[in-house]
């Protein structure tokens, strides 16, 4: 099923583990695909299996770290594009584990840049265009299950996925009456991101009641959906893709 038939969606952090699984997927779901990401060359690999495959996929570099260029990115959207039906926000880091009173101002400046700052720009952009389109765009951000429950040592990390939650319940708020639509995907321990760490691994199965982390498309999967028509009555949700981790306590 072509759920994303006709639709331009952007995805940002393409070269990443899930913007690059939502590449594939999206595509082969008959949308127009739009990547971004800082290195053309981290991404080339992406670009080219997507359109081997007959996809429709092009590329735009950009940091969106960086308000001049993602201004950038923007522009180039509206001047290559006619519309923008739909975008997933994918970019976001995370860095090593420690406690609170560890954590340095550098390191949380880092992290809230990318993963907050970086978020709500591109997200202030997206609905810019999509509400003076005549709405029915849907924006759909990356979270984390870091940003509905607290993580130990990962007190910045948390704090970003958090704010990454906030701005998009805002935001739904505030272009809902437009028809744009605004969600999150909180994913928990994926592909290589849940073997990261040494002994992480362990640690996760012990916690998953699935016992297993998610591949990466299965979290693209769930963006897919809240892009597409059939989700045109969800805004404002924040939905976890953790195996059940946030639903409670294994055990007391």
């Amino acid at each position: 099923m072509e759920l994303l038939k006709g639709k331009t969606i952007l995805i940002t952090g393409i070269s990443g583990e899930i913007g690059s699984a939502a590449a594939s997927l999206f595509a082969e779901a008959g949308a127009e695909v739009v990547g971004t990401a800082r290195d053309h060359a981290k991404a080339a690999g992406i670009i080219d299996s997507v359109a081997a495959k007959g996809g429709k996929i092009s590329f735009i570099g950009a940091d969106i770290t960086d308000d001049k260029s993602v201004s950038s990115l923007f522009e180039a959207i509206k001047a290559k594009h006619s519309r923008l039906d739909g975008a997933f926000n994918t970019v976001g880091i995370q860095q090593s584990r420690r406690a609170m009173p560890d954590i340095s101002a550098n390191d949380l400046d880092q992290i809230m840049g990318v993963n907050a700052r970086g978020t709500f720009l591109c997200l202030q952009h997206e609905l810019r265009i999509m509400v003076k389109q005549g709405g029915a765009g849907s924006v759909v951000n990356l979270s984390s299950i870091g940003g509905m429950e607290a993580l130990r040592h990962a007190a910045a990390y948390c704090a970003s996925k958090f704010g990454v939650q906030g701005m998009t319940r805002t935001a739904a708020l505030d272009v809902a009456e437009a028809g744009v639509r605004v969600n999150s995907v909180c994913a928990g321990a994926f592909g290589g991101h849940g073997k990261a760490e040494a002994g992480a691994e362990k640690l996760h199965m012990e916690n998953i009641p699935m016992k297993r982390v998610a591949e990466a498309k299965e979290i693209a999967a769930l963006a897919m959906f809240l892009l597409s028509d059939h989700a045109a009555y969800i805004t404002g949700q924040s939905i976890a893709v953790d195996g059940g981790v946030t639903a409670g306590l294994l055990a007391v």
